[in-house]
């Protein structure tokens, strides 16, 4: 058996204080992100890493930082070629260097409001539960299965 912390999203809950939420119109920039057509990209999450360190040991993830995850979105054209990334250079030179996507990593917690129709903003929850050994994700192999070193 594994102890895993389950994430749950919760539109009814607002802060769980977990120091993430998904979606809402608020967000960890000064600036409102904006792709290379100047349309305001779409608040995705955020996250408080030290709140959220207060709860899971992340070696990755940065303290005293802010995290804000943006992409671009369309609820009438398709936009999916804009926001993946599978590899290959010229998606990450058009795509993901040209604004598609944005993250922002702030050591200050400044806000922005959204400056179009947002996510419905939903509350974060952890729950530790424990999984099967055939459950839990071999560390050193990756999803094709082909290992790590």
């Amino acid at each position: 058996m594994h102890k895993v912390n389950q994430l749950s999203i919760d539109p009814d809950v607002l802060n769980q204080g977990t120091g993430i939420w998904i979606g809402g119109e608020i967000a960890y920039v000064t600036d409102w992100p904006l792709n290379q057509e100047s349309q305001p990209l779409l608040h995705l999450f955020s996250i408080d890493c030290n709140t959220l360190l207060q709860q899971l040991h992340v070696p990755s993830l940065p303290p005293g930082k802010y995290i804000s995850v943006f992409s671009t979105y369309s609820a009438s054209e398709y936009f999916l070629d804009q926001v993946t990334y599978t590899g290959d250079e010229l998606e990450w030179k058009e795509n993901i260097l040209a604004g598609c996507t944005y993250v922002s990593v702030s050591s200050e917690p400044l806000t922005s409001v959204c400056p179009i129709q947002s996510i419905p903003l939903c509350g974060v929850g952890l729950t530790e539960i424990e999984i099967e050994e055939q459950d839990f994700p071999d560390p050193y192999q990756d999803i094709t299965g082909t290992f790590r070193c």
